[in-house]
């Protein structure tokens, strides 16, 4: 049965696309109303710059006790609301059109936005496009604008205000006619999930989002947009269109179907971003999107029905039993994050002992599934899936499969929650701004022997000034200002699966799951580090003891303590140190993670 309170106007209107005759259809998107703008708009969306937002985290854990954001953030202060009255009050940096967004905005009309950067090429070379479409007679019913944002998503810092002011002064020139807007707080692209530049939001005159793009639009789109002005969208809002470009994979023989077939997302560098795709299933797909589309890495979400037995599904038919699930396609820059990491922002916000329900929702298409397309990505799958059954006494349901099929879901459902503030959620969103324990680093360059995979120089490339962004605040105190974990606190205590232990800040490998035993004191505790070399000592006199404090020797992190009381048949010592300074890897993991030389020294623990 359908949980979701869809506003009227949501279910006003039937596909017609599939109803009408070819010549109506002809002539429909002929005159590009509604269903023709969602054709329009669907085509050829994703070209666009990528840069990943390094905005601080809170602390958090990945166990179940913990799923509750250590900040002040509310799953609704993330999400827009009142944006024509944001950018109404935003600076306006183009010379001659006005101070602020008041003398550019127009509240009769509705609103093209178009969010950029300096440093993004693609942006650069359309800015000339967007002043003409401003100009252009045809536009005349649709507010155009752009926004910036000094400070966030690799923009100069807000700190550096007037070096980018200083900047603008010196193309402006080049497009007389365009306002922009500077936003130096972020908010707007925030609470939109903006990951990626250029990305376009068009509101309507009550400033509510009509459509988000993720990437570039073409003058087709555009001027079906402004064609459509008049009516403030009304049919694009009320329609049940689905993108006409729709990814699919049928059966597993369209796999190159999913990938993007024409754009490519790039860096602040010009270069072509590494992107890697995994399909989500958490329940209601409208809290899932809109949760992993804030998740530091994430390039895009979309909404969809996975692994069903019809083709092209309705959302009727899929709540009616056509067997798929409601699934999100999870887009992640993979030199910025890894799937392991996407995993565990992912099983924050489902309960994987569910069956076939999450939040208030009922029914097989909200069961919880993760879907994959590549071979490789089932290990670490596995691996993640191992790791959260050992947080729980029942039996976990959550699917492990590769993508059979996908299929994204109608117009409306894309983005809902940013287009509906109020709407239903079972998500706590605010789960996105907390970086959860062993979260991924920049990738590693392959090597093929255990020296090159030790050698200190791989790891020494961390930022230190930016681990209060990169790290959680319990592993911060841990690593940065030698605090330790409460006793029996951290899951890693009784983790003894194989694979190696890196240190949480450099990534560079410290102890081997071979050589972890329980020692019973609340700590993970090992006999040995995987070689000397990779810590060092030092005498530590706090607390009126005498004791020998462990640190790693590229980052220099604090990781506990070596005592001599460990099995005499071990070699006598006991390495007691904080699970917070370590990241596991999964032994199945290691060759993609830039750890392959060390796997052959992995063997059974004793624990």
């Amino acid at each position: 049965m359908p949980h979701k309170k869809i506003r009227h106007n949501d279910r006003s209107h039937t596909n017609k696309l599939a109803t009408d005759s070819p010549r109506d259809s002809s002539r429909w998107l002929k005159n590009i109303s509604a269903v023709g703008v969602t054709t329009v708009l669907s085509a050829g969306i994703l070209v666009a710059c990528g840069q990943m937002s390094s905005a601080e985290s809170n602390a958090s854990s990945t166990t179940k006790s913990a799923k509750k954001n250590s900040g002040m953030t509310s799953s609704r202060d993330m999400l827009p609301s009142d944006m024509l009255g944001q950018m109404r009050a935003l600076p306006q940096l183009t010379k001659g059109l006005g101070d602020t967004g008041t003398a550019i905005i127009d509240p009769n009309k509705p609103t093209l936005i178009k969010f950029w950067a300096s440093w993004c090429p693609l942006c650069l070379g359309t800015l000339a496009e967007t002043q003409e479409w401003r100009t252009d007679p045809k536009f005349a019913d649709l507010n155009v604008v752009t926004v910036v944002s000094p400070g966030h998503l690799n923009e100069k810092a807000d700190s550096d205000f007037s070096t980018f002011s200083t900047w603008y002064a010196g193309v402006q020139a080049d497009y007389p006619k365009l306002p922009v807007l500077s936003d130096a707080s972020g908010e707007l692209i925030n609470k939109l999930g903006v990951q990626v530049y250029p990305s376009w939001a068009i509101l309507d005159k009550s400033g509510n989002l009509v459509h988000l793009v993720k990437g570039n639009i073409s003058a087709e789109q555009a001027y079906a947009l402004a064609e459509n002005a008049n009516n403030d969208f009304a049919e694009l809002k009320a329609g049940s269109a689905k993108p006409a470009n729709a990814q699919t994979v049928d059966n597993n023989s369209k796999i190159e179907t999913i990938k993007q077939k024409d754009g490519v997302y790039y860096n602040d560098k010009g270069k072509a971003i590494n992107t890697r795709s995994i399909y989500l299933a958490g329940g209601c797909f409208w809290g899932v999107e809109a949760y992993m589309e804030r998740v530091e890495g994430v390039v895009d979400a979309v909404s969809g029905y996975a692994n069903g037995d019809t083709a092209n599904p309705s959302y009727e038919q899929v709540i009616r039993g056509s067997g798929h699930a409601e699934a999100v396609k999870v887009t992640y820059d993979a030199d910025k994050t890894d799937l392991d990491t996407i995993l565990k922002y992912y099983f924050r916000v489902i309960d994987p002992t569910s069956l076939n329900k999450q939040g208030n929702d009922r029914g097989v298409q909200y069961r919880s599934g993760v879907y994959y397309t590549d071979k490789e990505d089932k290990a670490v799958i596995d691996a993640a899936l191992k790791r959260v059954q050992s947080q729980y006494k029942q039996k976990i349901v959550v699917e492990n499969e590769p993508l059979d099929n996908f299929y994204l879901a109608e117009m409306y459902h894309q983005d809902y929650l940013a287009k509906n503030p109020n709407g239903y959620c079972h998500v706590d969103l605010s789960l996105a701004d907390d970086k959860p324990e062993g979260a991924a680093r920049t990738k590693l360059a392959p090597v093929s022997t255990v020296a090159e995979t030790l050698n200190p120089k791989r790891y020494a490339g961390f930022d230190k000034g930016a681990l209060k962004n990169t790290l959680t605040k319990a592993q911060y105190n841990i690593t940065q200002d030698a605090g330790t974990e409460r006793a029996f606190s951290h899951e890693y205590d009784n983790l003894f699966a194989p694979g190696i232990y890196v240190d949480v800040v450099s990534g560079e490998p410290l102890f081997l799951s071979t050589d972890k035993y329980q020692s019973g004191c609340g700590w993970p505790s090992f006999t040995k580090p995987i070689d000397m070399q990779v810590i060092t000592q030092h005498e530590d006199t706090a607390f009126n003891m005498v004791r020998t404090e462990v640190r790693s020797r590229v980052a220099d992190s604090h990781l506990g303590h070596v005592f001599p009381d460990g099995p005499k048949d071990r070699g006598g010592l006991r390495y007691c140190i904080n699970g917070g300074a370590l990241q596991f890897i999964p032994v199945d993991v290691m060759p993609q993670s830039g750890y392959a030389p060390l796997v052959k020294l992995v063997k059974p623990a004793k624990p």
